[in-house]
């Protein structure tokens, strides 16, 4: 399976929206830590099968996904924030959150390019090449990011706000562990990208006691 297979196959993830709740205990005024959960959601993507020793270079159009975001393991994601005491609203954080992906082999796709040196342009189940195709050990995502908030609900106890609305854009890399089975046989392996563009946007709430 090609590595731009394995990019293309997570670019839905990237380009969609994660609806986060974040829990956090401000550790001083200015840091926060975070555990939050979520959901991915995909889109449909092309895959790429390359096997040089049998001449095959197939490209399937229209592949459709599952995220399984409420399976174990989870969608998960650890988030550690510092905002500046001279500008409280902006600050910068490192993030790393993980999620997955699989294919759904028992749909109908178009195939086109050469299988055995054999010209294809079909219509097939994606099973019937590729009976499994996922990133069950997850797509692991480790990045920097700008990050700006709003302050609402601000008390004496917590005075950046019980209710913190943020947006944030930064990029890091890809940690990705895809797993195959084509025509009998099974293939997995770790495998890295370079460099990811990233888009955040939810809500951080503080509930009484510190925690939120």
């Amino acid at each position: 399976m090609s590595h731009g297979a394995v990019r293309a196959a997570v670019a839905g993830f990237l380009a969609g929206a994660a609806v986060m709740l974040s829990t956090a205990r401000p550790a001083r005024a200015d840091n926060m830590f975070a555990f939050y959960g979520g959901k991915s959601f995909t889109q449909d993507t092309s895959l790429t099968l390359r096997q040089p020793a049998q001449n095959t270079n197939l490209t399937f159009h229209g592949v459709s996904y599952n995220d399984s975001s409420f399976k174990d393991p989870i969608y998960y994601g650890l988030r550690a924030t510092h905002y500046f005491k001279g500008r409280p609203y902006l600050g910068v954080a490192l993030d790393f959150f993980h999620y997955k992906v699989y294919a759904q082999t028992d749909k109908e796709v178009h195939a086109t390019g050469t299988e055995n040196g054999v010209p294809v342009d079909r219509d097939q189940l994606l099973g019937d090449t590729i009976q499994h195709f996922s990133i069950s050990h997850g797509v692991n995502f480790l990045s920097l990011n700008a990050v700006g908030r709003l302050q609402w609900l601000r008390t004496k106890h917590i005075p950046h706000g019980r209710v913190q609305p943020y947006a944030g854009v930064g990029g890091g890399v890809l940690i990705m562990h895809p797993e195959s089975q084509i025509r009998g046989r099974f293939f997995e392996h770790y495998s890295g990208t370079g460099l990811v563009r990233r888009r955040s946007l939810g809500p951080t709430f503080s509930l009484p006691g510190g925690w939120g």
